[in-house]
């Protein structure tokens, strides 16, 4: 009976191939280089097979070619295991020349080659390679989470759940911007209130000159760079990036509280402790809703619905109570189908809401950012 070759490949369980896997399965005797993990071939061998373990030397290989020969004359089913290919190494080779001259058959079946198992630990290192990841920001705020993603081999899709709209009363904010210079400190809690105010200064034939006799406040530092980018360097950032947080930095940084007034432009809806903190504390303090947030309608999020029942999302960001409220709004009677992923948020606040909707959620950015949500996704997958 022929002899059989065998490689196992780099030791992975996964890559044997099906015919090494029919050979081992059949064989009577099965002698196995000392260092193959073991992992690599014994769950398919039969538990009444005979196996030896051959230790490096030359004289313990050639005691196994003679054993190997002596199975083959008895017509027991032998198979010869090393890792790699199987028959290119040295030793293997050597196999081959000694049955040869002992005219025993053989069959050769090799293995993949030792690198194939690199891919392993290049996924390993890439964790969000080839992971589909829906953003549900804005779409004028998204780009730049698409890009972080892109970057680290994940592929974004863009499905905004929220869209900004003009505030019921506008004119409003003309009136806060006009008067702007009466403010002695302007809080900023969002990029996108950074915006909308601006646009209101100009409206005023103003810039950002109208906020230098004001203390300019920022939540985080994408408020923060949107107040860069119109040249303003906030005097007072919030080292935790909520309104708690801010309310904090605001009342340290100003000496006086009372009499103190306090802009704070921002969404129409929002959490109420920065303005109620600061109140608290007997400053005189303005609330201006600067812009809207609308769900967009269930038809622009019907892709993302159809993509979820077919399981082709692998991860949903939420950046903000108001896109989870809006995608459990969209979705409708189909929200459950958010359970089918892994649903990552910015930050505690943000998951709360979610909990509250019925969600849950896989992974919280420790940091309330998006790269620190994303490097939060890397983790949760690379563990």
């Amino acid at each position: 009976m022929p002899a059989t070759l065998i490689g196992v490949g780099p030791g992975e369980p996964a890559l044997l191939t099906a015919r090494a896997i029919e050979a081992l399965g059949a064989s009577d005797e099965v002698v196995v280089d000392a260092g193959v993990p073991e992992e690599s071939w014994r769950s398919v061998v039969r538990p009444d097979a005979q196996i030896s373990l051959v230790p490096e030397g030359r004289q313990a290989q050639q005691a196994a070619r003679d054993a190997m020969i002596q199975a083959a004359r008895s017509e027991r089913a032998v198979a010869r295991v090393r890792t790699g290919d199987g028959w290119t190494s040295a030793e293997a080779l050597r196999d081959v020349r000694r049955l040869t001259e002992a005219r025993v058959g053989f069959d050769v079946l090799p293995g993949l080659d030792s690198k194939a198992s690199q891919w392993r630990a290049w996924i390993e290192a890439h964790p969000l390679y080839g992971r589909r990841v829906v953003i549900t920001r804005m779409i004028e705020q998204a780009e730049e989470s698409a890009e972080l993603l892109r970057s680290r081999g994940a592929e974004p899709w863009i499905c905004p759940t929220i869209e900004i709209a003009p505030p019921p009363e506008p004119g409003m904010l003309d009136k806060a911007a006009a008067n702007v210079g009466s403010y002695q400190v302007v809080a900023f809690t969002s990029a996108n209130g950074v915006a909308k105010f601006f646009e209101a200064l100009g409206r005023q034939d103003k810039d950002a000159r109208a906020l230098s006799q004001s203390r300019v406040a920022a939540i985080g530092p994408a408020t923060g760079r949107a107040l860069l980018e119109r040249g303003i360097r906030a005097d007072i950032v919030a080292k935790d990036f909520r309104g708690e947080a801010l309310a904090e930095a605001i009342l340290k940084a100003c000496q006086v509280m009372g009499g103190t007034r306090v802009l704070i432009p921002r969404a129409l809806e929002a959490r109420e402790v920065l303005p109620e903190t600061l109140r608290g504390s007997g400053m005189q303090v303005d609330v201006v809703a600067a812009y809207e947030t609308r769900p967009v309608s269930r038809e622009r999020v019907q892709p993302l619905k159809e993509a979820l029942g077919r399981g082709e999302v692998d991860a949903i960001l939420i950046t903000s109570s108001s896109t989870v409220t809006s995608l459990c709004e969209a979705l409708g009677p189909d929200r459950a189908l958010v359970g089918r992923t892994l649903l990552a948020s910015i930050g505690p606040i943000t998951t709360s809401k979610a909990v509250e909707l019925g969600l849950e959620v896989g992974v919280t950015a420790t940091e309330y950012t998006v790269p620190a949500l994303i490097g939060a996704i890397e983790a949760h997958w690379g563990n």
